[in-house]
Protein backbone atom coordinates (compact mmCIF):
# COMPACT_ATOMS: atom_id res chain seq x y z
CA UNK A 1 0.00 0.00 0.00
CA UNK A 2 1.15 3.55 -0.74
CA UNK A 3 -0.16 7.02 0.05
CA UNK A 4 -0.09 10.25 -1.95
CA UNK A 5 -1.23 13.50 -0.32
CA UNK A 6 -1.79 16.82 -2.05
CA UNK A 7 -1.22 19.95 0.04
CA UNK A 8 -2.61 23.39 -0.77
CA UNK A 9 0.09 25.13 1.24
CA UNK A 10 3.87 25.44 1.14
CA UNK A 11 5.53 22.60 3.03
CA UNK A 12 9.06 21.42 3.67
CA UNK A 13 10.56 18.04 4.56
CA UNK A 14 14.07 19.39 5.08
CA UNK A 15 15.59 21.40 7.93
CA UNK A 16 17.39 24.74 7.47
CA UNK A 17 21.06 24.37 8.25
CA UNK A 18 21.37 20.93 6.69
CA UNK A 19 23.54 20.53 3.58
CA UNK A 20 20.60 19.33 1.52
CA UNK A 21 18.63 22.46 2.44
CA UNK A 22 21.61 24.67 1.54
CA UNK A 23 21.90 23.02 -1.88
CA UNK A 24 18.20 23.54 -2.57
CA UNK A 25 18.44 27.18 -1.51
CA UNK A 26 21.47 27.59 -3.76
CA UNK A 27 19.45 26.53 -6.79
CA UNK A 28 19.59 22.73 -7.12
CA UNK A 29 16.42 21.53 -8.86
CA UNK A 30 16.56 18.04 -7.31
CA UNK A 31 18.07 16.83 -4.04
CA UNK A 32 18.00 13.23 -2.80
CA UNK A 33 18.63 12.33 0.84
CA UNK A 34 19.29 8.65 1.54
CA UNK A 35 20.00 6.44 4.52
CA UNK A 36 19.95 2.75 5.36
CA UNK A 37 16.28 3.06 6.39
CA UNK A 38 14.67 5.38 3.85
CA UNK A 39 15.26 7.84 1.02
CA UNK A 40 13.48 10.93 -0.22
CA UNK A 41 13.76 12.88 -3.48
CA UNK A 42 12.88 16.56 -3.36
CA UNK A 43 12.13 18.35 -6.63
CA UNK A 44 12.00 22.15 -6.68
CA UNK A 45 9.44 23.40 -9.21
CA UNK A 46 10.82 26.97 -9.33
CA UNK A 47 7.99 28.35 -11.43
CA UNK A 48 7.28 25.12 -13.35
CA UNK A 49 3.72 23.85 -13.44
CA UNK A 50 2.80 21.31 -10.78
CA UNK A 51 2.88 17.75 -12.22
CA UNK A 52 -0.56 16.37 -13.04
CA UNK A 53 -2.09 13.55 -11.02
CA UNK A 54 -1.18 10.81 -13.50
CA UNK A 55 2.46 11.95 -13.55
CA UNK A 56 2.66 11.91 -9.74
CA UNK A 57 1.20 8.42 -9.57
CA UNK A 58 3.86 7.15 -12.00
CA UNK A 59 6.56 7.74 -9.35
CA UNK A 60 5.16 4.91 -7.20
CA UNK A 61 6.36 1.32 -7.41
CA UNK A 62 3.85 -1.43 -8.31
CA UNK A 63 1.27 -1.58 -5.51
CA UNK A 64 -2.00 -3.23 -4.52
CA UNK A 65 -3.58 -0.08 -3.11
CA UNK A 66 -2.89 3.63 -3.45
CA UNK A 67 -4.57 5.94 -0.95
CA UNK A 68 -5.05 9.52 -2.13
CA UNK A 69 -5.61 12.51 0.13
CA UNK A 70 -6.30 16.10 -0.84
CA UNK A 71 -7.08 15.73 -4.56
CA UNK A 72 -10.63 17.04 -4.19
CA UNK A 73 -11.10 17.98 -7.84
CA UNK A 74 -9.76 14.82 -9.46
CA UNK A 75 -12.41 12.44 -10.90
CA UNK A 76 -11.17 9.45 -8.88
CA UNK A 77 -13.09 7.30 -6.35
CA UNK A 78 -13.36 9.24 -3.09
CA UNK A 79 -14.38 8.51 0.48
CA UNK A 80 -15.76 11.68 2.03
CA UNK A 81 -14.89 12.26 5.68
CA UNK A 82 -17.48 14.62 7.18
CA UNK A 83 -17.71 15.95 10.73
CA UNK A 84 -20.49 18.40 11.68
CA UNK A 85 -18.16 20.13 14.17
CA UNK A 86 -15.94 21.31 11.29
CA UNK A 87 -18.89 23.30 9.91
CA UNK A 88 -18.08 22.58 6.24
CA UNK A 89 -20.63 21.63 3.56
CA UNK A 90 -21.13 18.02 2.54
CA UNK A 91 -19.46 17.26 -0.79
CA UNK A 92 -21.20 14.07 -1.93
CA UNK A 93 -24.40 15.72 -3.23
CA UNK A 94 -22.32 17.52 -5.87
CA UNK A 95 -19.52 15.03 -6.57
CA UNK A 96 -20.41 11.86 -8.47
CA UNK A 97 -16.97 10.40 -7.72
CA UNK A 98 -17.68 10.01 -3.99
CA UNK A 99 -18.42 6.31 -3.33
CA UNK A 100 -19.13 6.45 0.43
CA UNK A 101 -19.30 8.82 3.42
CA UNK A 102 -17.45 8.26 6.70
CA UNK A 103 -19.03 10.32 9.48
CA UNK A 104 -19.99 10.41 13.16
CA UNK A 105 -23.36 12.00 12.38
CA UNK A 106 -26.57 11.10 10.59
CA UNK A 107 -26.38 11.75 6.83
CA UNK A 108 -29.24 11.49 4.33
CA UNK A 109 -27.74 9.80 1.27
CA UNK A 110 -28.11 6.71 -0.89
CA UNK A 111 -24.34 6.13 -0.62
CA UNK A 112 -22.86 3.72 1.92
CA UNK A 113 -22.39 5.49 5.28
CA UNK A 114 -19.48 4.29 7.42
CA UNK A 115 -18.79 4.89 11.10
CA UNK A 116 -15.94 7.38 11.24
CA UNK A 117 -14.56 5.65 14.35
CA UNK A 118 -14.67 2.11 12.91
CA UNK A 119 -11.27 1.83 11.21
CA UNK A 120 -11.76 -1.84 10.41
CA UNK A 121 -15.07 -1.24 8.59
CA UNK A 122 -13.58 1.61 6.57
CA UNK A 123 -10.55 -0.49 5.62
CA UNK A 124 -12.80 -3.42 4.64
CA UNK A 125 -14.92 -1.16 2.45
CA UNK A 126 -11.85 0.20 0.66
CA UNK A 127 -10.39 -3.24 0.08
CA UNK A 128 -13.60 -4.71 -1.31
CA UNK A 129 -14.35 -1.76 -3.63
CA UNK A 130 -11.68 -1.93 -6.36
CA UNK A 131 -12.29 -0.34 -9.75
CA UNK A 132 -15.16 1.79 -8.50
CA UNK A 133 -13.91 5.01 -9.88
CA UNK A 134 -12.07 6.74 -12.63
CA UNK A 135 -11.55 3.79 -14.94
CA UNK A 136 -15.19 2.71 -14.60
CA UNK A 137 -17.26 5.80 -13.96
CA UNK A 138 -19.08 8.13 -16.33
CA UNK A 139 -17.42 11.54 -16.44
CA UNK A 140 -19.02 14.75 -17.59
CA UNK A 141 -17.40 16.63 -20.45
CA UNK A 142 -16.36 19.41 -18.08
CA UNK A 143 -14.83 16.99 -15.55
CA UNK A 144 -12.79 15.22 -18.21
CA UNK A 145 -11.69 18.53 -19.71
CA UNK A 146 -10.59 19.80 -16.31
CA UNK A 147 -8.37 16.77 -15.76
CA UNK A 148 -6.99 16.92 -19.29
CA UNK A 149 -6.05 20.59 -19.02
CA UNK A 150 -4.50 20.05 -15.60
CA UNK A 151 -2.21 17.51 -17.26
CA UNK A 152 -1.13 19.73 -20.14
CA UNK A 153 2.51 20.84 -20.00
CA UNK A 154 3.33 23.96 -21.94
CA UNK A 155 6.38 23.53 -24.15
CA UNK A 156 9.22 25.47 -22.58
CA UNK A 157 11.36 26.05 -25.66
CA UNK A 158 10.97 29.34 -27.52
CA UNK A 159 12.44 30.76 -30.69
CA UNK A 160 12.70 34.17 -32.30
CA UNK A 161 11.03 34.37 -35.70
CA UNK A 162 10.57 37.16 -38.18
CA UNK A 163 7.35 39.07 -37.61
CA UNK A 164 6.58 38.38 -41.26
CA UNK A 165 6.59 34.62 -40.48
CA UNK A 166 4.94 34.71 -37.04
CA UNK A 167 1.26 34.43 -38.01
CA UNK A 168 -0.27 31.28 -36.46
CA UNK A 169 2.44 30.95 -33.81
CA UNK A 170 1.91 31.35 -30.05
CA UNK A 171 3.52 34.43 -28.52
CA UNK A 172 5.87 33.52 -25.66
CA UNK A 173 6.11 36.93 -23.97
CA UNK A 174 4.13 40.16 -24.04
CA UNK A 175 5.28 42.86 -26.44
CA UNK A 176 5.40 46.59 -25.61
CA UNK A 177 5.66 49.48 -28.01
CA UNK A 178 8.90 51.47 -28.13
CA UNK A 179 7.12 54.38 -29.83
CA UNK A 180 3.95 56.42 -29.93
CA UNK A 181 1.41 55.58 -32.62
CA UNK A 182 0.86 57.75 -34.53
CA UNK A 183 4.45 58.97 -34.07
CA UNK A 184 3.39 62.56 -34.85
CA UNK A 185 0.20 64.59 -35.22
CA UNK A 186 -1.10 63.82 -38.71
CA UNK A 187 -4.02 64.44 -41.01
CA UNK A 188 -6.88 61.94 -41.19
CA UNK A 189 -8.11 63.38 -44.49
CA UNK A 190 -6.99 64.99 -47.74
CA UNK A 191 -7.75 68.71 -47.35
CA UNK A 192 -6.33 71.88 -45.84
CA UNK A 193 -4.62 72.35 -42.46
CA UNK A 194 -5.57 75.66 -40.90
CA UNK A 195 -6.13 77.69 -37.75
CA UNK A 196 -9.77 77.71 -36.68
CA UNK A 197 -9.20 81.21 -35.24
CA UNK A 198 -8.70 82.46 -38.83
CA UNK A 199 -12.17 81.28 -39.93
CA UNK A 200 -14.78 84.05 -39.99
CA UNK A 201 -17.58 81.68 -40.98
CA UNK A 202 -18.63 79.91 -44.18
CA UNK A 203 -16.72 80.77 -47.38
CA UNK A 204 -13.66 82.09 -45.54
CA UNK A 205 -10.79 82.60 -47.95
CA UNK A 206 -7.18 81.75 -46.95
CA UNK A 207 -3.93 81.86 -48.88
CA UNK A 208 -2.35 78.41 -49.43
CA UNK A 209 1.21 78.92 -48.21
CA UNK A 210 2.57 75.35 -48.49
CA UNK A 211 1.88 71.83 -49.70
CA UNK A 212 2.52 68.84 -47.35
CA UNK A 213 2.32 65.34 -48.87
CA UNK A 214 2.70 62.21 -46.70
CA UNK A 215 6.33 61.56 -45.85
CA UNK A 216 7.36 65.22 -45.70
CA UNK A 217 7.38 67.79 -42.90
CA UNK A 218 5.83 71.25 -43.33
CA UNK A 219 6.82 74.63 -41.92
CA UNK A 220 5.04 76.37 -39.03
CA UNK A 221 1.70 77.70 -40.27
CA UNK A 222 1.54 81.49 -40.41
CA UNK A 223 -1.65 83.23 -39.28
CA UNK A 224 -4.17 83.75 -42.06
CA UNK A 225 -2.78 80.95 -44.24
CA UNK A 226 -3.61 77.30 -44.93
CA UNK A 227 -1.53 74.27 -45.97
CA UNK A 228 -2.62 71.83 -48.65
CA UNK A 229 -2.28 68.50 -46.80
CA UNK A 230 -2.79 64.82 -47.59
CA UNK A 231 -3.83 61.83 -45.47
CA UNK A 232 -1.06 60.77 -43.08
CA UNK A 233 1.02 63.91 -43.54
CA UNK A 234 2.31 65.68 -40.38
CA UNK A 235 0.19 68.57 -39.13
CA UNK A 236 2.24 71.80 -39.33
CA UNK A 237 2.91 73.68 -36.12
CA UNK A 238 0.14 76.19 -35.44
CA UNK A 239 -2.66 74.31 -37.26
CA UNK A 240 -5.48 72.94 -35.09
CA UNK A 241 -7.89 71.46 -37.69
CA UNK A 242 -8.15 70.04 -41.19
CA UNK A 243 -10.90 71.10 -43.60
CA UNK A 244 -11.98 68.23 -45.87
CA UNK A 245 -11.26 68.95 -49.53
CA UNK A 246 -14.91 68.14 -50.33
CA UNK A 247 -15.85 71.37 -48.47
CA UNK A 248 -13.11 73.49 -50.04
CA UNK A 249 -12.62 75.23 -53.40
CA UNK A 250 -9.16 76.10 -54.77
CA UNK A 251 -8.79 79.55 -56.40
CA UNK A 252 -5.77 80.75 -58.42
CA UNK A 253 -4.89 84.46 -58.64
CA UNK A 254 -1.69 84.93 -60.56
CA UNK A 255 1.09 83.11 -58.81
CA UNK A 256 -0.92 82.80 -55.60
CA UNK A 257 -3.32 80.05 -54.65
CA UNK A 258 -6.23 80.45 -52.23
CA UNK A 259 -8.75 78.11 -50.67
CA UNK A 260 -12.37 78.97 -49.93
CA UNK A 261 -13.70 76.90 -46.98
CA UNK A 262 -17.46 76.44 -47.33
CA UNK A 263 -17.88 74.32 -44.19
CA UNK A 264 -15.51 75.40 -41.39
CA UNK A 265 -14.15 72.50 -39.30
CA UNK A 266 -14.19 72.41 -35.50
CA UNK A 267 -10.92 72.56 -33.56
CA UNK A 268 -9.12 69.15 -33.65
CA UNK A 269 -11.35 67.91 -36.46
CA UNK A 270 -9.63 65.39 -38.77
CA UNK A 271 -6.38 65.44 -36.76
CA UNK A 272 -4.87 62.26 -35.37
CA UNK A 273 -2.81 63.27 -32.35
CA UNK A 274 0.52 61.64 -31.51
CA UNK A 275 0.06 58.55 -29.32
CA UNK A 276 -3.74 58.57 -29.68
CA UNK A 277 -3.61 54.87 -30.68
CA UNK A 278 -0.59 53.49 -28.77
CA UNK A 279 1.61 55.10 -26.13
CA UNK A 280 5.30 54.33 -25.69
CA UNK A 281 5.65 51.43 -23.25
CA UNK A 282 2.08 50.26 -23.74
CA UNK A 283 1.44 46.53 -24.23
CA UNK A 284 0.41 45.78 -27.79
CA UNK A 285 0.38 41.95 -27.72
CA UNK A 286 -0.26 39.68 -24.73
CA UNK A 287 1.68 36.48 -24.03
CA UNK A 288 -0.17 33.25 -24.78
CA UNK A 289 -2.06 34.48 -27.83
CA UNK A 290 -2.09 32.67 -31.15
CA UNK A 291 -0.98 35.38 -33.53
CA UNK A 292 -3.33 36.39 -36.33
CA UNK A 293 -2.34 38.37 -39.41
CA UNK A 294 -3.65 41.57 -37.84
CA UNK A 295 -1.55 40.90 -34.73
CA UNK A 296 1.67 40.65 -36.73
CA UNK A 297 0.59 43.79 -38.58
CA UNK A 298 0.18 45.56 -35.23
CA UNK A 299 3.66 44.42 -34.17
CA UNK A 300 5.11 45.73 -37.42
CA UNK A 301 3.34 49.07 -36.94
CA UNK A 302 5.42 49.73 -33.80
CA UNK A 303 8.66 48.57 -35.42
CA UNK A 304 8.91 45.04 -33.99
CA UNK A 305 10.84 43.06 -36.61
CA UNK A 306 10.88 39.68 -34.80
CA UNK A 307 8.79 37.96 -32.13
CA UNK A 308 9.50 35.32 -29.44
CA UNK A 309 7.18 32.36 -30.00
CA UNK A 310 6.75 28.90 -28.48
CA UNK A 311 8.28 26.01 -30.32
CA UNK A 312 5.72 24.20 -32.45
CA UNK A 313 4.12 21.26 -30.64
CA UNK A 314 5.06 17.88 -32.10
CA UNK A 315 2.07 15.55 -32.43
CA UNK A 316 2.30 11.84 -33.20
CA UNK A 317 -0.54 10.07 -34.99
CA UNK A 318 -0.85 6.36 -35.57
CA UNK A 319 -3.71 4.01 -36.26
CA UNK A 320 -4.21 0.35 -35.42
CA UNK A 321 -6.37 -2.11 -37.25
CA UNK A 322 -5.65 -4.70 -39.90
CA UNK A 323 -8.95 -3.69 -41.48
CA UNK A 324 -7.65 -0.23 -42.45
CA UNK A 325 -6.70 0.52 -46.05
CA UNK A 326 -5.28 3.70 -47.57
CA UNK A 327 -7.19 5.44 -50.39
CA UNK A 328 -5.82 4.37 -53.77
CA UNK A 329 -5.18 0.80 -52.61
CA UNK A 330 -7.61 -2.03 -53.46
CA UNK A 331 -10.41 -2.41 -50.91
CA UNK A 332 -10.80 -6.13 -50.10
CA UNK A 333 -14.00 -7.44 -48.48
CA UNK A 334 -14.24 -6.53 -44.80
CA UNK A 335 -11.79 -3.62 -45.09
CA UNK A 336 -12.42 0.14 -44.80
CA UNK A 337 -10.55 3.24 -45.91
CA UNK A 338 -8.73 5.04 -43.08
CA UNK A 339 -10.57 8.38 -43.11
CA UNK A 340 -9.58 9.21 -39.51
CA UNK A 341 -5.94 9.50 -40.56
CA UNK A 342 -6.80 12.36 -42.91
CA UNK A 343 -9.24 14.09 -40.55
CA UNK A 344 -6.96 14.07 -37.51
CA UNK A 345 -3.87 15.01 -39.48
CA UNK A 346 -5.75 17.94 -41.04
CA UNK A 347 -6.96 19.10 -37.62
CA UNK A 348 -3.45 18.91 -36.14
CA UNK A 349 -2.08 21.01 -39.00
CA UNK A 350 -4.92 23.51 -38.49
CA UNK A 351 -3.56 24.23 -35.00
CA UNK A 352 0.01 24.63 -36.22
CA UNK A 353 1.43 21.29 -35.06
CA UNK A 354 4.39 19.48 -36.48
CA UNK A 355 2.67 16.20 -37.34
CA UNK A 356 4.60 12.93 -37.26
CA UNK A 357 2.41 10.28 -38.86
CA UNK A 358 3.47 6.73 -38.00
CA UNK A 359 0.83 5.23 -40.26
CA UNK A 360 -1.17 2.07 -39.73
CA UNK A 361 0.34 -0.22 -37.08
CA UNK A 362 -0.19 -4.00 -37.29
CA UNK A 363 -2.59 -5.49 -34.73
CA UNK A 364 0.19 -6.86 -32.52
CA UNK A 365 1.18 -5.84 -29.00
CA UNK A 366 4.91 -5.79 -29.75
CA UNK A 367 4.44 -3.61 -32.84
CA UNK A 368 2.20 -1.20 -30.93
CA UNK A 369 4.66 -0.90 -28.04
CA UNK A 370 7.53 -0.24 -30.43
CA UNK A 371 5.68 2.60 -32.16
CA UNK A 372 4.63 4.04 -28.80
CA UNK A 373 8.24 4.17 -27.62
CA UNK A 374 9.36 5.90 -30.82
CA UNK A 375 6.45 8.34 -30.75
CA UNK A 376 7.03 9.20 -27.07
CA UNK A 377 10.71 9.93 -27.70
CA UNK A 378 10.00 12.20 -30.68
CA UNK A 379 6.77 14.03 -29.75
CA UNK A 380 4.93 16.04 -27.12
CA UNK A 381 1.51 14.47 -27.70
CA UNK A 382 0.43 11.09 -29.08
CA UNK A 383 -3.09 10.80 -30.51
CA UNK A 384 -4.71 7.60 -31.73
CA UNK A 385 -8.25 6.59 -32.69
CA UNK A 386 -9.74 3.23 -31.78
CA UNK A 387 -7.91 0.27 -30.28
CA UNK A 388 -8.26 1.25 -26.62
CA UNK A 389 -11.04 -1.19 -25.84
CA UNK A 390 -10.54 -4.51 -24.04
CA UNK A 391 -10.97 -6.85 -27.00
CA UNK A 392 -8.37 -9.45 -27.92
CA UNK A 393 -7.27 -7.40 -30.93
CA UNK A 394 -7.21 -4.05 -29.11
CA UNK A 395 -3.53 -3.63 -28.27
CA UNK A 396 -3.25 0.11 -27.64
CA UNK A 397 -4.52 -0.04 -24.05
CA UNK A 398 -2.10 -2.76 -22.83
CA UNK A 399 0.72 -1.17 -24.82
CA UNK A 400 0.24 2.23 -23.18
CA UNK A 401 -0.09 0.63 -19.74
CA UNK A 402 3.13 -1.31 -20.34
CA UNK A 403 5.06 1.73 -21.53
CA UNK A 404 3.49 4.39 -19.29
CA UNK A 405 0.20 5.09 -17.51
CA UNK A 406 -3.38 5.20 -18.75
CA UNK A 407 -6.78 6.32 -17.52
CA UNK A 408 -9.84 4.99 -19.33
CA UNK A 409 -12.92 7.18 -19.24
CA UNK A 410 -16.48 6.92 -20.41
CA UNK A 411 -17.64 10.44 -21.16
CA UNK A 412 -21.28 11.44 -20.77
CA UNK A 413 -21.43 12.81 -24.31
CA UNK A 414 -22.76 11.81 -27.71
CA UNK A 415 -20.99 11.16 -30.00
CA UNK A 416 -17.67 10.09 -28.49
CA UNK A 417 -18.21 8.15 -25.30
CA UNK A 418 -14.83 6.41 -24.79
CA UNK A 419 -11.71 8.48 -24.17
CA UNK A 420 -8.28 7.53 -22.86
CA UNK A 421 -5.68 9.81 -21.31
CA UNK A 422 -2.22 9.01 -20.06
CA UNK A 423 1.50 9.41 -20.54
CA UNK A 424 4.23 7.47 -22.26
CA UNK A 425 7.57 8.83 -21.13
CA UNK A 426 7.37 12.60 -21.35
CA UNK A 427 4.64 12.55 -24.02
CA UNK A 428 0.94 12.89 -23.30
CA UNK A 429 -1.32 10.19 -24.76
CA UNK A 430 -4.93 10.74 -25.83
CA UNK A 431 -6.90 7.85 -27.28
CA UNK A 432 -10.00 8.78 -29.25
CA UNK A 433 -12.93 6.58 -30.29
CA UNK A 434 -12.73 4.91 -33.68
CA UNK A 435 -16.01 6.01 -35.27
CA UNK A 436 -15.26 8.85 -37.72
CA UNK A 437 -17.68 11.42 -36.28
CA UNK A 438 -16.84 10.49 -32.68
CA UNK A 439 -13.14 10.84 -33.41
CA UNK A 440 -13.69 14.22 -35.10
CA UNK A 441 -15.90 15.64 -32.33
CA UNK A 442 -13.75 14.42 -29.43
CA UNK A 443 -10.67 15.91 -31.08
CA UNK A 444 -12.40 19.31 -31.21
CA UNK A 445 -13.80 19.12 -27.67
CA UNK A 446 -10.80 17.57 -25.88
CA UNK A 447 -7.63 17.44 -28.00
CA UNK A 448 -8.01 21.00 -29.30
CA UNK A 449 -7.93 22.74 -25.86
CA UNK A 450 -5.26 20.32 -24.59
CA UNK A 451 -3.13 21.06 -27.62
CA UNK A 452 -3.59 24.82 -27.35
CA UNK A 453 -2.69 24.74 -23.65
CA UNK A 454 0.44 22.73 -24.52
CA UNK A 455 1.30 25.42 -27.06
CA UNK A 456 1.02 28.03 -24.32
CA UNK A 457 -2.32 29.56 -25.37
CA UNK A 458 -3.97 31.21 -22.37
CA UNK A 459 -7.62 31.19 -23.54
CA UNK A 460 -8.47 27.77 -24.96
CA UNK A 461 -12.27 27.89 -24.77
CA UNK A 462 -14.12 28.45 -28.06
CA UNK A 463 -16.67 31.24 -28.17
CA UNK A 464 -20.22 29.96 -28.53
CA UNK A 465 -23.01 31.77 -30.37
CA UNK A 466 -26.62 32.08 -29.28
CA UNK A 467 -28.57 30.87 -32.31
CA UNK A 468 -32.13 30.01 -33.32
CA UNK A 469 -33.01 26.38 -33.96
CA UNK A 470 -35.18 25.93 -37.06
CA UNK A 471 -35.88 22.27 -36.29
CA UNK A 472 -37.41 20.00 -33.66
CA UNK A 473 -35.33 17.59 -31.57
CA UNK A 474 -37.98 15.84 -29.48
CA UNK A 475 -35.98 12.82 -28.26
CA UNK A 476 -32.72 14.04 -26.72
CA UNK A 477 -30.12 11.69 -25.28
CA UNK A 478 -29.41 11.28 -21.59
CA UNK A 479 -25.86 12.41 -22.39
CA UNK A 480 -24.67 15.84 -23.50
CA UNK A 481 -24.99 15.99 -27.29
CA UNK A 482 -22.96 17.68 -29.99
CA UNK A 483 -25.28 17.92 -32.96
CA UNK A 484 -24.09 18.72 -36.48
CA UNK A 485 -25.93 21.76 -37.86
CA UNK A 486 -25.50 24.58 -40.36
CA UNK A 487 -26.82 28.06 -41.04
CA UNK A 488 -29.78 28.53 -43.33
CA UNK A 489 -30.77 31.53 -45.45
CA UNK A 490 -33.14 32.78 -42.73
CA UNK A 491 -30.31 33.07 -40.19
CA UNK A 492 -31.30 29.99 -38.18
CA UNK A 493 -29.81 26.52 -37.85
CA UNK A 494 -30.82 23.39 -39.72
CA UNK A 495 -29.97 19.95 -38.34
CA UNK A 496 -28.39 17.21 -40.41
CA UNK A 497 -31.09 14.51 -40.68
CA UNK A 498 -28.81 11.67 -39.49
CA UNK A 499 -26.77 12.19 -36.32
CA UNK A 500 -25.20 8.72 -36.40
CA UNK A 501 -21.54 8.67 -35.30
CA UNK A 502 -20.49 6.78 -38.43
CA UNK A 503 -21.94 9.29 -40.92
CA UNK A 504 -18.97 11.46 -41.85
CA UNK A 505 -21.13 13.36 -44.36
CA UNK A 506 -22.71 15.23 -41.44
CA UNK A 507 -19.38 16.86 -40.51
CA UNK A 508 -18.64 18.00 -44.07
CA UNK A 509 -22.20 19.36 -44.46
CA UNK A 510 -22.27 21.22 -41.13
CA UNK A 511 -21.03 24.68 -40.14
CA UNK A 512 -20.54 23.67 -36.52
CA UNK A 513 -21.85 21.81 -33.48
CA UNK A 514 -24.88 22.49 -31.31
CA UNK A 515 -23.84 21.94 -27.68
CA UNK A 516 -27.05 20.48 -26.27
CA UNK A 517 -27.36 19.64 -22.53
CA UNK A 518 -28.37 16.14 -21.49
CA UNK A 519 -32.11 15.39 -21.74
CA UNK A 520 -32.75 18.77 -23.39
CA UNK A 521 -35.44 18.63 -26.08
CA UNK A 522 -35.33 21.39 -28.70
CA UNK A 523 -38.34 23.00 -30.35
CA UNK A 524 -38.19 25.05 -33.51
CA UNK A 525 -37.68 28.71 -32.62
CA UNK A 526 -35.81 28.05 -29.37
CA UNK A 527 -32.30 29.35 -28.75
CA UNK A 528 -29.37 26.93 -28.70
CA UNK A 529 -25.63 27.13 -27.96
CA UNK A 530 -23.76 26.86 -31.26
CA UNK A 531 -20.03 26.21 -31.69
CA UNK A 532 -19.16 27.22 -35.26
CA UNK A 533 -16.18 25.47 -36.85
CA UNK A 534 -14.69 28.92 -37.44
CA UNK A 535 -14.34 29.20 -33.64
CA UNK A 536 -13.29 25.59 -33.09
CA UNK A 537 -10.52 25.94 -35.67
CA UNK A 538 -9.23 29.11 -33.95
Amino acid sequence: MSLIKHAHHTFDVDKPGKDSHRHRSAGASEVMVTSSRRWVLMHELRGEKEPDFAEQVRHFSPRDLLLVEGFKFQPIPKLEVWRPCVDSPQLHPNDANIVAVATDAKVETALPVLDLNDDAAIAAFILKTPGAGMNKGLLSVDEALEVLLAGARTVAETEEVSTLQASGRVLASAQASAMDVPPMDNSAMDGYALRTADLAGADTRLRVAQRIPAGSVGKPLAAGTAARIFTGAPIPEGADAVAMQEFCAAVKEGADEYVVVSKPPHAEEWIRRRGSDIRTGGTVLEAGMRLRPQDTGLAASVGIKSLPVRRRVRMALFFTGDELVMPGDPLPPGRIYNSNRFTLSGLAHTYGCVVNDYGIVPDRLDATREVLRRAAAENDIIVTSGGVSVGEEDHVKPAVEAEGSLLMWKIAMKPGRPLAFGRVGEAAFIGLPGNPVSSFVTFLIFVRPFLLRTQGVADVQPRALDARADFDWPRPDARREFLRARWNAAGGLDLYPTQDSAVMTSTAWADGLIDNPANQAIRSGERVRFLPFSELYR
